[in-house]
């Protein structure tokens, strides 16, 4: 289950099946926004409880610019291992299932969006 205190604007979601980005963050609810399809860039407004997390895949990771490597996933100083395991050359590894906690984790680490690489 995803809380609102997990999200912040950019991050994708689903609800009811369509992948979404997070528009704004209002209480227990958030302002999605349509990615695609006919009602691309329209919002709707959600209640956290009906949110989906997307699971993170190989293809999320293609997008946001990590590159095939024999020892995994590679970005710039971060890794991904095949199992989802984010590492930083510090020692830092962190296990991650979604796409919105790599987002989130990036964020953090670098202050930059993942997908603005």
């Amino acid at each position: 289950m995803i809380t609102t205190k997990d999200l912040r604007r950019g991050n994708m979601v689903k609800w009811k099946g369509t992948t979404m980005k997070v528009w704004h963050v209002l209480g227990d609810a958030c302002l999605l926004m349509y990615v695609d399809g006919e009602k691309e860039g329209s919002l709707a407004f959600v209640y956290t409880l009906s949110i989906e997390p997307v699971e993170l895949n190989v293809g999320h990771l293609d997008v946001f610019g990590f590159t095939l490597h024999p020892w995994g996933l590679v970005k710039g100083k971060f890794r991904m291992t095949k199992e989802y395991l984010f590492q930083v050359g510090n020692g830092f590894n962190r296990q991650l299932r979604y796409v919105h906690e790599l987002e989130n984790l990036y964020f953090s680490l670098t202050g930059t969006e993942i997908n603005s690489q």
